[in-house]
């Protein structure tokens, strides 16, 4: 709670995801991740941060040797925010198109269990959301309900 109101916190970190290396971003992505834990109104505060869903979908679409560790954080920050924040959190999330189909790739390419687990539970709250959206259909034929594309 008290890194979330600290004053520029939640932008620089964005930034960093936005601009950093891959570590950078890793860290970024989890401490935000973290932050968002503090409660439902910082969670939305979190998504509505100007440019995290484009942040978000090129830390999933990086091809790197941390692209595992910035999945697998990235899902967790997307989980933790669509969990805490509710529909205000979701809304912003799922109307990144690219970015959640790029999280349906990851999930119907990933085969390790932590990776299968965190994606599922990323679906999981968004497709909570009584958002009428257009379904995503994934490479494999699945279709996901509840989203904006």
């Amino acid at each position: 709670l008290q890194l979330a109101g600290t004053r520029n916190m939640l932008p620089a970190l964005v930034r960093a995801v936005e601009q950093g290396a891959p570590h950078l971003q890793a860290s970024g992505l989890f401490l935000l991740s973290q932050i968002a834990l503090a409660g439902p109104a910082t969670a939305v505060e979190i998504a509505a941060l100007p440019g995290l869903p484009e942040a978000c979908w090129k830390a999933l679409s990086m091809r790197h040797l941390l692209v595992e560790t910035l999945t697998n954080t990235t899902a967790l920050l997307l989980n933790n925010l669509a969990a805490l924040g509710g529909e205000d959190a979701v809304r912003v999330l799922s109307a990144h198109g690219k970015l959640v189909r790029e999280l349906a790739a990851w999930l119907d390419n990933a085969h390790d269990a932590a990776s299968l687990q965190r994606l599922t539970g990323v679906f999981n709250h968004l497709s909570r959301s009584p958002v009428h959206c257009a379904p995503l259909t994934t490479c494999s034929g699945t279709t996901f309900d509840g989203f904006h594309l």
